[in-house]
């Protein structure tokens, strides 16, 4: 495999140009013709021949054997189709409201050929949590059987405030033995010791990119996705484009303020973030504190010390009165922060992703109908809400997607 196919920073020659626009047809056609790829791309058919030609060297292009011919007869054209399977595409996820590190490996086309989970938590200590980052990635290429130059590039979701053009993740709050202002991509490029691109981002971009191109969002120019549990951050795609902001700060609306008269402090220094207000741990402890009140609840079936949140939601879906009025206060935040959002980007479509995203239907519909009447504004409004579907791997797979989407840019 010639190493230049996966350099994304070369200049962009009319000749590149040319090669990416063939290759993208080639990988969204399907067996394709030098004609039909005329009339698609508008290049002479000279050019795209030397084009195929190339990819053909490459093996990114094979030649599947000979189409059916005109009506007016005559020799039957080659067929040629693209082979995702020739490169591949890694994308890790540090996901510690789930206690994991999620990896995948995939083909051009997204599919997903390897994947491996690792054990991590929040605030593991940076040097833990980037050798943990190397085995990931030497795990995934040895179970492909692959060498890295097969590899178009890394991506890394992380958490906190990044940079995604310098790869530094200027703080994370979840996370504070990092420290700040950490070269995240410098150093993970050091752990795996290889020659390939690396890409870091806050996790979340990764995801709505993940839900854009593969999952709920993808008939959508406008979406939001939203991942709660321990935290709070959202994706933002706007008309089709994903936003990061001037700073890096879109999308972090854990500590947008919803209550500034709560009590609890949030890890940011601030007090009201709507994070600690929708918090698990929260809901948790509000749940232990009503057991004596509320014993026969169905959250009780453990002792209050060993609930979990799933049981308040599954309490909730079976018409728990306590269970419900516990969920009713965080779907009261969760509204006023959906409608904020609202009235900042007006999406076609919002994704609940993380720990929410398995609460259930009492909790999707009470949301659904209380976010209608929190605004500032008479109007009507029909916000759509959905779980996601992608599972728990979404920040992985959007990662290795994301890097695929640059390779064809």
């Amino acid at each position: 495999m010639n190493s230049t196919m996966r350099n994304t920073s070369k200049p962009k020659t009319v000749k590149h140009n040319n090669r990416k626009v063939v290759l993208s047809l080639l990988r969204q056609s399907g067996p394709v013709t030098i004609s039909e790829l005329a009339e698609k791309s508008r290049l002479s058919k000279q050019t795209l021949m030397k084009i195929v030609q190339y990819y053909l060297t490459e093996g990114l292009v094979t030649l599947l054997g000979k189409g059916t011919s005109t009506d007016e007869g005559g020799k039957k054209p080659n067929l040629f189709a693209f082979k995702p399977e020739v490169m591949y595409s890694m994308g890790i996820q540090l996901s510690g409201d789930e206690g994991l590190l999620f990896g995948v490996l995939t083909d051009l086309n997204s599919q997903i050929r390897q994947q491996i989970d690792i054990p991590l938590t929040f605030n593991t200590d940076l040097t833990t949590v980037l050798d943990k980052i190397a085995v990931a990635y030497r795990q995934l290429l040895g179970l492909q059987r692959i060498s890295s130059d097969r590899l178009i590039g890394l991506a890394v979701g992380t958490h906190g405030y990044t940079n995604y053009e310098t790869g530094v993740v200027l703080v994370s709050p979840h996370n504070p033995v990092w420290g700040r202002d950490v070269p995240f991509k410098k150093l993970v490029e050091e752990r795996v010791r290889d020659a390939i691109p690396v890409h870091v981002d806050n996790q979340i971009r990764y995801q709505a990119f993940a839900e854009k191109t593969l999952g709920a969002g993808r008939q959508e120019r406008n979406i939001i996705v939203l991942r709660c549990g321990i935290g709070a951050i959202a994706g933002v795609v706007q008309e089709n484009a994903l936003k990061r902001g001037r700073h890096f700060l879109a999308g972090h609306v854990g500590h947008m303020i919803v209550d500034p008269y709560d009590e609890e402090e949030c890890l940011c220094g601030a007090r009201g973030c709507f994070e600690v207000l929708i918090s698990t741990e929260r809901l948790l402890r509000a749940a232990r504190a009503g057991y004596n009140q509320n014993k026969d609840s169905q959250i009780f079936n453990n002792t209050p010390e060993q609930i979990k949140i799933d049981d308040i939601f599954s309490a909730s879906n079976q018409n728990d009165a306590y269970a419900q009025a516990l969920i009713d206060e965080v779907v009261d935040w969760f509204a006023i922060a959906l409608s904020n959002l609202n009235l900042m980007y007006d999406p076609d479509l919002v994704i609940l992703q993380g720990v929410y995203a398995r609460a259930g239907d009492y909790f999707l519909q009470q949301l659904r109908e209380r976010v209608t009447h929190v605004s500032l504004l008479n109007l009507e409004k029909q916000i759509r809400i959905e779980y996601s579907q992608m599972g728990r791997q979404a920040g992985a797979i959007g990662a290795a997607s994301y890097l695929i989407s640059e390779f064809f840019r």
